[in-house]
C-alpha cells in the first residue's frame, strides 16, 4: 500500500495502518534528527512528530509527497527544540 492509502485507511479507524507508517518512517526520521539535534534529543523528538502526525493527519493532503510532510513536522520539532536550547 502507498502511503496516501494507508493515511485513508487510519483515518477510516484501521489503527494498524498508522503502526505500518510508524515502521516505515521511524528508522529514517531518527537518524535525520540524531543529525539536526544530536542524539540526547532525537528519540524525543521522534515521538513527538508522531504525536503531532496523529493529530494532523486529518489536514493531511495527498496532493503532496507524504514523507515531505512527515520530515516538515520533524524538521519543524527539531528547529523548536534548537531554539529554546541557544
Amino acid at each position: 500500500l502507498t502511503d496516501d492509502q494507508l493515511v485513508s485507511q487510519y483515518l477510516e479507524g484501521q489503527i494498524g495502518a498508522f503502526e505500518e507508517l510508524y515502521e516505515r518512517y521511524a528508522r529514517r526520521l531518527l537518524a535525520f534528527l540524531h543529525g539536526e539535534v544530536g542524539s540526547v534529543w532525537a528519540e524525543d523528538l521522534l515521538q513527538e512528530t508522531f504525536s503531532r502526525l496523529l493529530t494532523s493527519l486529518d489536514r493531511y493532503s495527498p496532493s503532496g509527497k507524504f514523507s515531505a510532510y512527515v520530515y516538515e513536522i520533524a524538521r519543524n520539532l527539531a528547529r523548536d527544540r534548537q531554539r529554546r536550547l541557544y
